[in-house]
């Protein structure tokens, strides 16, 4: 059924099927105490009363609150269980489906089991469709924190990835039956389907000291170092800071619809359509527009609020300045999100503006945007979602928070550079991150699923496939996409900046890209390699008799070798340091130290693995726990500290990349890539 029915045809419809729910009334209600019960399954749309089952229970509830009778109103919420034509709205169409198919066994629409648990829509018209993460994982909500993303998933369980600085992404263990998030600038809420609240992440100001008592909650909002929940009742309670007086809840509000936040303004959107507005300012104009109704949409920004009234149209109070110069003049918009200083809106035919500063790209929508049916933005930058489901995010994206995840589990090894690349356990690859220029966004066929090793920099992905042959995708800027005819069944390879490294099949070694600094003219009578490792300028080789030779850049002593290196068993370069690990379980480092990246901790031995990142060194033990030293600057060293259960480690950039002895890859630091464009594929 189409989402959006005409009015006159919902009218006509509404008022028909009325008149069966009150001729319908002792019926249904015998019914509903002498019939079997029909289970369709669990989380079903049409499940009113939440006990995995669709029946004629769940149509008395129905009929009793929409019929308004006593004893149903605590429905509110649950009954949007009950949206079975998808719609996005409630009405007597969706009894009349529920009851063809209780009584006369007719399928919902579209011959389907609806099975995508829905929770009451936030505060926008439009309806988020689910989206598919992985294999196991569909999200149904997303919140914007800054540099940090929060999604909750349709079994009530919550993710949250991007930047970790202040505990933003530690979900509180076993957190599960979440119905609504929303995050600040570094603390995330989470509401639950029994009414209660649970925060995480920064509290520098008490906005995750939950208020003792707080219960019959239906809606939370987040904003900077404020919080705030909707109660059932239509009454409002604000906690954290409150240097603008944003605790001052007017006497008497009541029947509130959704809230917006902002540093200096609280925005109350009620039932009938007005909104009520209060704060302190510091050089804006808290001043509500005089006569402003039929508001159907509120949202705040950095210190300014906007509103979506029924027409279409949008108004905005707070900071003068930025509202007269960006927030003017706009019509047609069926729903929007704010960030700090952009506003994001989706228009009536699903195409979408970002209006405001453009400091991190956030007010460039991408090109080709498909249409858009629910938007999130927060900070410096917009997540959109389609009506297919698929995400597209824009503007900051330092911690890869705009990107989902994709399915990394039964990972067997991980490269990271800018680009990260898994190698699954069947041979396929996962690509995400920085793509800035690459030609397309998925890889080439070529890369199926006989992959056996790959490697990635900044801009370019690189894999040996079973037979032996090597396949290159991205940037081509410097030929590092075109494989040399002559190399034969590669036994290893290494993608430096703007260049790659392969050992050919009798030993010797080919490298073709980038040769600024010699980097691919590779030494004569150099043979007998078993591993290459490719540095940003130089590049390092290791030999089957366990010694070691390096060309290219010397500009930090990147080649200048420890006297007597020998028996070593594996090698890693990076910007401008290198590791060796020896025989003996011990780890050998050179090159610039100047964040202490070659400062090698007293007694480090039983190490197995080591990986160099720009600026810092990560060695895993054989007993699966981690050691890493260096710049520590986005806690790409102290967060991974004695982390245990690891069997495989990739460092590059200011992050390190971490694969589970269960096969799942964490991340931890920061990512090299910023603005450009971004990937999730397969």
């Amino acid at each position: 059924m189409n989402m959006y029915l005409g009015r006159g045809k919902k009218i006509f419809l509404s008022v028909v099927v009325g008149s069966m729910l009150l001729s319908s009334f002792t019926f249904v209600n015998s019914f509903a105490a002498t019939s079997e019960e029909t289970i369709l399954g669990e989380g079903l749309i049409g499940d009113v009363n939440d006990d995995s089952k669709v029946n004629s229970i769940d149509l008395a509830c129905f009929r009793g609150y929409l019929l308004g009778m006593p004893g149903y109103s605590n429905l509110k919420d649950k009954i949007w269980a009950a949206d079975v034509d998808e719609s996005g709205e409630i009405n007597a169409l969706d009894f009349a489906y529920m009851r063809k198919f209780i009584l006369k066994g007719e399928m919902f629409p579209k011959e389907k089991n609806l099975s995508n648990i829905r929770h009451a829509p936030k505060f926008a018209e439009t309806t988020m469709p689910v989206v598919k993460a992985t294999e196991k994982d569909n999200v149904i909500d997303f919140s914007c924190g800054y540099q940090y993303t929060v999604a909750l998933k349709d079994d009530g369980t919550v993710a949250a990835w991007g930047n970790d600085l202040k505990g933003s992404c530690q979900v509180p263990s076993g957190l599960k039956d979440v119905v609504d998030i929303a995050s600040g600038l570094w603390h995330s809420l989470a509401l639950k389907k029994d009414g209660t609240v649970v925060a995480w992440g920064d509290n520098s100001f008490g906005e995750c000291d939950i208020p003792e008592g707080l219960t019959n909650v239906k809606a939370i909002i987040a904003k900077s170092h404020l919080s705030v929940a909707l109660k059932e009742d239509g009454t409002i309670v604000v906690w954290g800071d409150n240097v603008s007086n944003q605790d001052k809840v007017p006497e008497n509000l009541i029947d509130v619809k959704s809230v917006a936040i902002s540093d200096t303004i609280i925005a109350a959107l009620k039932e009938d359509g007005y909104v009520v507005s209060w704060g302190k300012g510091y050089g804006t104009d808290l001043k509500m527009p005089e006569g402003l109704k039929g508001v159907k949409e509120i949202t705040g920004g950095a210190n300014w609020v906007a509103a979506l009234k029924e027409d279409g149209t949008v108004v905005a109070w707070g900071d003068s300045d930025f509202c007269n110069t960006y927030l003017k003049d706009l019509s047609d918009i069926k729903a929007i999100s704010a960030g700090w200083y952009h506003l994001s809106a989706i228009k009536n035919d699903g195409s979408v503006i970002s209006v405001g500063l453009g400091t991190y790209n956030q007010n460039k929508v991408p090109a080709g945007l498909p249409k858009i049916a629910a938007i999130f933005a927060g900070d410096n930058r917009t997540l959109a979602v389609s009506e297919t489901g698929e995400v597209t995010g824009w503007g900051d994206n330092a911690f890869l928070q705009n990107q989902l995840f994709p399915d990394l589990s039964n990972v067997k090894q991980v490269s990271f550079a800018g680009l990260s690349a898994a190698l699954k356990e069947d041979g396929s690859v996962v690509v995400w991150g920085n793509n800035r220029d690459a030609e397309t966004e998925t890889l080439p066929e070529t890369f199926g699923s006989d992959i056996k090793k790959v490697g990635s920099a900044v801009c370019n992905v690189v894999a040996i496939k079973e037979d032996g042959s090597v396949v290159a995708w991205g940037s081509n800027s410097r030929g590092q996409c075109d494989v040399p005819e002559s190399l034969k069944n590669a036994l290893d390879i290494s993608v430096g900046f703007e260049y790659v490294l392969a050992i050919n099949e009798d030993g010797t070694v080919i490298g073709w890209g980038n040769n600024d600094y010699g980097q691919c003219t590779i030494p004569e009578d150099l043979n007998d390699v078993k591993a290459v490792a490719a540095g940003r300028n130089f590049a390092v080789a290791l030999k089957n008799d366990g010694t070691v030779v390096e060309w290219g850049n010397n500009e930090y002593s990147q080649l200048s070798l420890p006297e007597g290196l020998s028996n070593v068993v594996s090698i890693s370069a990076s910007s401008e340091h290198a590791l060796a690990l020896k025989e003996d379980g011990t780890v050998v480092a050179w090159g610039n130290n100047r964040d202490g990246e070659c400062n090698v901790p007293e007694g480090l031995t039983g190490v197995v693995a080591v990986s160099a990142g720009m600026s810092h060194s990560v060695a895993l033990k054989c007993d699966g726990t981690v050691v890493a030293w260096g710049n520590d600057y986005f806690q790409q060293c102290s967060s991974i500290q004695g982390l245990k259960g690891v069997k495989a480690i990739s460092a590059g950039g200011v992050g390190t990349e971490v694969i589970m002895d269960d096969g799942t890859v964490q991340f931890y630091g920061k990512d090299m890539g910023l603005i450009y464009k971004n990937i999730w594929i397969k």
